[in-house]
């Protein structure tokens, strides 16, 4: 979500902090399967994970999966993922606000030697990558130290089913970023279809 040039950050979103305390994820929701996928990230973050195990994990994000929407201070976001297929999920990220050129970027995770990887790619440039380095149940966060901006890519689903996306990076006066809060929304395949069933007889 919005990494080499921060879409959203130029747009002038408002900065906000709120996270979900380190090593405290949203609460178990009693998936079996997806508490085991995340066990497997947890194998991952210890670096002992295989092929078939960062697969497994990818599998463990399928709650990323689905169209989500975001406004904020008259600039709106649509976040859409596909359900993980083949050890990764596919991903698009639009943003526009009215009298200025919108943006887009687009995104994937992967199970890739044996890590899972967060590639995103604004503008259609050359994709940056962002390693997963901490989970939970509904809470994922990727890193890559060594970029400009940002550095950390928080995902946490909240208690209401609404999505948190919260980018950040670390400078000498501390950490900053931004957090967007995403509602369930229609897909653009959705919304393609609509005027066409409206003008069926």
């Amino acid at each position: 979500m919005l990494c080499v040039l921060p879409v959203l950050l130029v747009l002038s979103l408002p900065s906000v902090s709120t996270l979900p305390a380190a090593g405290r994820p949203p609460a178990d929701d009693g998936n079996a399967a997806e508490g085991a996928a995340f066990a497997l990230i947890a194998e991952q973050e210890a670096g002992g994970q295989s092929a078939g195990e960062a697969g497994a994990a990818v599998e463990g994000l399928a709650w990323l999966a689905g169209c989500w929407v975001s406004e904020a201070e008259g600039t709106t976001t649509e976040e859409c993922w596909l359900r993980p297929r083949d050890g990764q999920m596919l991903g698009l990220n639009r943003s526009w606000k009215e009298g200025r050129k919108g943006a887009f970027e687009f995104l994937r995770i992967a199970a890739e030697e044996g890590r899972v990887v967060y590639w995103a790619s604004p503008g259609g440039r050359p994709p940056t990558g962002f390693t997963l380095s901490g989970s939970g149940r509904r809470y994922a966060v990727f890193e890559n130290p060594g970029h400009d901006f940002p550095q950390r890519i928080h995902y946490w689903m909240a208690e209401d089913g609404r999505l948190h996306a919260r980018v950040e990076a670390d400078t000498a006066g501390g950490s900053h970023g931004f957090e967007l809060v995403f509602e369930s929304g229609e897909s653009p395949c959705e919304q393609a279809s609509a005027p066409e069933a409206a003008a069926e007889p």
